[in-house]
Order: C-alpha cells, then sequence, then structure tokens
C-alpha cells in the first residue's frame, strides 16, 4: 500500500513501558503506539492524541465494528472520552486450539506420514503410533528419545503456560481443566471436574502404563523438557501457535536440520475442540494526530483485521 513503516522503538514488558513513559513525558510520540487505559487517559488530557471517531465511522470495516458489536461494544465505549473515539481497544485474547509440533524431520527419516486428508489436525492414535515409533525407533539418535514429555502440572487454563502440557489432549476429549463453564443446566461447572476431564487423565495415565509418557513425569522441571527438546531427546511438543518464536527456535539453533510441523488433534467425531476465553485485553492502538495520511489509517485497521 505504498507504507514505509519504522519503528520509534522497540521492547518488551516493563522495558516497553518505559519507553512509552518516556516518549509521553518528551512529547515525541510516534504515530501509532500501544498503550494501557491510564496512559491514554494521560495522553488525551494532555491533547497529545486524536480523535478517530471520525476515522473510525468511516475507515473501519464491518468486520471490525461487528467484532466490537460482539461484545456489546463494552471495549469500543471503555476508550470514549467525552464521548469521542481516542483509542482502538483490544477484545479478547482467543488463538484457537493448543497444537502439537512434530520434528518434520523425524518423520520425514521414519517415513511417517501424518493427516493424510490435509485438515492439518490428526488423531490420538497418530499422536500415539509416532510417539511409539520415534521412541522404539530412537528418532533422536542418541539412545535418549522419549515419546512424550509432558509437565507436572499437566494443564493450564489458557495460552500462557501451555507449553509442554496435555491442554491439546484434554482438548480433544471436550475437556477444559481450570476453566469454568456453563453446563447444560446453566449452571457453572469447573472444568477440572467433568467426566471429560476424567477421560483425559485415563488416557494420560494410559500413555504412562505404556512407556510412552516420560517415566519421569512427576518430578520433570519445566525446564527440563525445555532442555530435552533442545537436545534432541523430544520430538512431540505440544504447545501454542507461538511456541515457534520461544523454544522451538532454541531447537532450531541448536541443530539447523530440525523442522516441526504443527497439528491440532481431533475428537473422536473428528472435531477441534478450545475453549474461548472472553477477556478483556487493555492493549490500545493510537494515532497521533488528525493530519495522518489515509493510507496509514487505512494500514492500521487492515493490520487490526488480520
Amino acid at each position: 500500500m505504498g507504507v514505509d513503516i519504522k519503528s520509534a522503538f522497540e521492547a518488551n514488558g516493563d522495558d516497553y513501558t518505559r519507553q512509552v513513559s518516556l516518549a509521553i513525558a518528551s512529547g515525541d510520540i510516534p504515530d501509532v503506539m500501544a498503550v494501557s487505559h491510564d496512559e491514554m487517559v494521560e495522553l488525551a488530557n494532555n491533547d497529545l492524541i486524536a480523535d478517530l471517531s471520525d476515522v473510525y465511522k468511516k475507515y473501519a470495516s464491518d468486520n471490525i465494528k461487528d467484532i466490537y458489536k460482539s461484545f456489546d461494544n463494552v471495549q469500543i465505549d471503555s476508550a470514549k472520552i467525552d464521548g469521542k473515539i481516542m483509542a482502538l481497544p483490544g477484545t479478547a485474547n482467543d488463538f484457537g486450539p493448543n497444537m502439537v509440533w512434530f520434528r518434520q524431520d523425524w518423520l520425514d527419516n521414519l517415513g511417517i506420514k501424518l493427516d493424510p486428508d490435509g485438515n492439518h489436525a490428526i488423531t490420538l492414535d497418530e499422536l500415539e503410533s509416532t510417539a511409539k515409533a520415534f521412541k522404539e525407533k530412537d528418532a533422536g539418535g542418541n539412545g535418549k528419545t522419549q515419546g512424550l514429555a509432558l509437565a507436572n502440572f499437566l494443564t493450564s487454563d489458557s495460552h500462557g503456560s501451555s507449553g509442554y502440557t496435555a491442554t491439546a489432549i484434554f482438548n480433544s476429549f471436550g475437556a477444559y481443566p481450570k476453566n469454568y463453564l456453563k453446563g447444560d443446566d446453566g449452571k457453572l461447572v469447573y472444568g477440572s471436574n467433568t467426566e471429560q476431564a476424567k477421560e483425559g487423565l485415563t488416557y494420560v495415565k494410559h500413555l504412562f502404563d505404556e512407556g510412552l509418557l516420560d517415566s519421569q513425569f512427576g518430578t520433570r522441571t519445566y525446564d527440563d523438557i525445555n532442555a530435552m527438546m533442545i537436545n534432541g531427546e523430544l520430538g512431540i511438543i505440544p504447545g501454542p501457535w507461538h511456541i515457534s518464536d520461544w523454544a522451538l527456535v532454541q531447537a532450531k539453533t541448536a541443530n539447523p536440520k530440525a523442522t516441526f510441523t504443527p497439528y491440532a488433534i481431533e475428537s473422536k467425531d473428528g472435531k477441534v475442540m478450545v475453549y474461548r476465553n472472553q477477556v478483556l485485553v487493555v492493549t490500545w492502538l493510537l494515532a497521533r494526530n488528525l493530519l495522518i495520511q489515509k493510507k496509514l489509517l487505512k494500514c492500521s485497521i487492515y493490520y487490526l483485521t488480520k
């Protein structure tokens, strides 16, 4: 679209917060910036950001507007000051299902073909048979190859800390441990106490009994499992979509030939099950002034859509 995007600064966590504070204090503010609600109010009170009301009305796609409407406009209304839209707020942190990442180079070496129907999802039988082949044939070639290694807390209630867990396995049974759900009678049900959760636990015990789950499952730390993955002892890595950025890349660095392919896990009736969190995320996209080029405004909306 002819837009040349340049980063004013780059940082994570507290370092990013400090950079935002410095930008506000100096008045040298980027055209677009992610800030907290309090920072948005401070910027607005000091007349440092734009009224986006007309921009939103004219350039926001129907899809973006429908997303906000699906939350009864709670988020977009919270970005208003004196009735003016001063920011474009985030909505929910839904990232889709947890997945299982396979060492594709190991699959190729052993001639294992997964996902014959090409729907990017596999069955528990495929997961189990592949774990068995990796371990019995020592796919890592180091005499230490494991079938599966899972964090001893077993599941996560969201994508946070969901790497190396059995979350995807439990979800395939329709179980969502550590989350509150609405039962068939309309009452709240704790996801760890359902029959589906028992099925998930029973299956994990089956993997342990078959010798496919790491025999030291109860005592392995999270860092231990990460080290096993890096050292080529694990070729099946459960985790969220972003695990490639912070974990799998370490295995790739240690062994440049390592490649990974992710799959969701199907339920018995061929569905991919996922729990959707309806949580407000306090992140905001801000445009600095009313004279910003239309192309850049359209680009901002485009990135939100993606």
